[in-house]
C-alpha cells in the first residue's frame, strides 16, 4: 500500500483548501480516496490509518509506504501509529527524502492537478 496526500489550493476548486489522500495497492485491492476540508495534520493521518485498519484496507502482511511529510513522523503520534500498524501486522516504510519518483501516488496527483487546472482554464480562464 502506498499512502500519499496533497494539499489543493483555494483557487483550484474555488472553495476551502482540501486535503486529498490516496491509498494505492499493487494487488487487486480498490484504490481508497479521502477528500477532507481543512485537514492536514498528523492526527488526520492517524485517524485515516485507524479507519483503514478497522475497515480491512490495511491487513497483516501489507507494507504501508509513506513519504517524509512531517505528519507521518510527528513525535506525538508516531509511537501510536507504529503500535497500531504492528497490531494489524502492517509494516511501515518511509521513502527516501526527495524521491517522488518512488511514490506511485505522486503520478496520480499530477494527473488530478493537471485535470483540475485544465477545467479551470477552460471554464474560468484561470491559469496557474
Amino acid at each position: 500500500m502506498v499512502y500519499c496526500r496533497t494539499w489543493i489550493k483555494n483557487n483550484y476548486l474555488h472553495s476551502k483548501p482540501l486535503s486529498l489522500t490516496i491509498l494505492l495497492s499493487l494487488s487487486n485491492n480498490p484504490i481508497q480516496i479521502s477528500l477532507r476540508e481543512n485537514s492536514n495534520t498528523q492526527y488526520d493521518f492517524l485517524d485515516l490509518l485507524v479507519f483503514y485498519c478497522i475497515s480491512g484496507y490495511l491487513k497483516a502482511g501489507d507494507y504501508l509506504i509513506v513519504d517524509n511529510w512531517a505528519g507521518h513522523q510527528a513525535t506525538d503520534t508516531l509511537y501510536i501509529i507504529e503500535k497500531l500498524l504492528t497490531e494489524y501486522g502492517v509494516a511501515l516504510i518511509f521513502l527516501p527524502a526527495y524521491s517522488p519518483e518512488l511514490n506511485l501516488a505522486e503520478l496520480i496527483f499530477n494527473y488530478i492537478k493537471m485535470g483540475v487546472q485544465a477545467i479551470d482554464l477552460f471554464l474560468f480562464g484561470l491559469e496557474y
